[in-house]
């Protein structure tokens, strides 16, 4: 559970300070990756940047737990698939294991540390 939050709160953070930086124009994404304009372009109609700190805040706890629902979905499939397949054999141990080897896998395969490295390659860029 703590690895999930713990992603969810990198994946927040990295996707926030995006828009922040694309509002103050200390990024400019003509420069970004493909991958990386998308995920800004995305988060930009999503939550727009805002000059009032209360609502920055209650933006990152929106985001913030719309993250840690997604993590939680597509670790829940997986499991609830091996379970169904593998019965009994299939014990809380393995589980724990499986979403382990889940979460590492979001935060390999989705991009979360490379979209951090190029977040601040495009600031020093500036």
């Amino acid at each position: 559970m703590f690895k999930i939050a713990r992603l969810a709160v990198k994946m927040t953070n990295v996707k926030l300070n995006t828009v922040k930086n694309i509002a103050k124009n200390k990024i400019n994404l003509q420069n970004a990756s493909d991958s990386f304009r998308t995920m800004a372009e995305t988060q930009l109609k999503k939550t727009p940047y805002q000059k009032n700190a209360f609502k920055r805040a209650i933006a990152w706890v929106k985001e913030f737990a719309a993250n840690f629902k997604e993590i939680c979905d597509r670790i829940k499939a997986p499991i609830a698939n091996l379970k169904k397949t593998l019965g009994k054999t299939f014990g809380i141990k393995h589980q724990k294991n499986t979403a382990d080897m889940i979460v590492d896998n979001i935060r390999t395969n989705s991009g979360i540390d490379k979209m951090a490295k190029e977040l601040n390659e495009l600031l020093k860029v500036k």
